[in-house]
């Protein structure tokens, strides 16, 4: 969280407030985490997954899709592809 303690500190008149800086620092820390536990899940390549490997994956892909509309993104076309098909490349991978 230094980026947000930076943020926080610094004055400008165009600055967001403190509950902002937090809050959008909070949502994309989440994002990054979120794409990191999905990216694991998909390029799992020791083993066969498990059932519980396609639930943690389905909860992570329903998260990053509350997350992204959060923060007010785009839905891109790799997002898409990543959100629609993911789970089925990963079934059938």
């Amino acid at each position: 969280m230094a980026f947000q303690d930076y943020l926080l500190t610094v004055d400008h008149p165009d600055r967001c407030s403190d509950d902002e800086i937090v809050k959008n620092c909070t949502v994309f820390t989440n994002i990054c985490t979120t794409l990191d536990t999905i990216s694991s899940k998909i390029r799992m390549k020791f083993q066969e997954p498990r059932d519980e490997d396609y639930d943690i994956l389905q909860k992570a892909l329903q998260n990053l899709d509350y997350l992204w509309k959060n923060a007010g993104l785009s839905y891109t076309p790799k997002l898409h592809s990543e959100l629609v098909h993911a789970m089925e490349q990963m079934r059938e991978c």
